[in-house]
């Protein structure tokens, strides 16, 4: 349960940041880049459809042998998931990595923990129940022991 709770504060740490870099970001002006020692937030504000089928690759925040840079791609059918929102709807993509993710039960990942949110007028989205896939593209390396 602790370790969970340190998860939440975590991400609820994690997207407040990136709300708060969202307000100074234009509309059209592609990713920027926000970047700390321990993790890195790139975020757009563009319409939906203008997100979709691109490869949005996240530079890990600190490069080394075993951490990789992670691409995602957002299916179209976002667009049918928030039809009531329109493809012109200007939505806020955040998408951040950070280095030190938490060991839980002995357990630790060998890559940077990815966070990917969505935001209509400072409002989550909540992305489920898509007919396709959100592509995520990790690399690992195979000679790591």
């Amino acid at each position: 349960e602790a370790a969970r709770q340190i998860l939440n504060y975590l991400e609820v740490g994690q997207a407040a940041i990136g709300q708060k870099f969202a307000a100074t970001v234009l509309k059209g002006e592609g990713f920027h880049l926000l970047k700390s020692n321990s993790s890195t937030h790139m975020i757009a504000v563009e319409e939906l459809q203008d997100l979709l089928g691109i490869a949005i690759v996240l530079p890990t925040p600190k490069p080394s042998n075993s951490l990789r840079n992670v691409s995602l791609t957002l299916p179209s059918s976002l667009v049918s998931r928030f039809e009531h929102l329109g493809a012109t709807s200007d939505i806020v993509v955040d998408v951040s990595s950070n280095i030190h993710a938490p060991t839980i039960n002995t357990v630790s990942p060998i890559s940077s923990l990815i966070t990917i949110s969505l935001y209509d007028g400072g409002e989550t989205l909540n992305v489920s129940n898509l007919t396709e896939p959100v592509r995520i593209t990790i690399p690992i390396d195979g000679e790591r022991k």
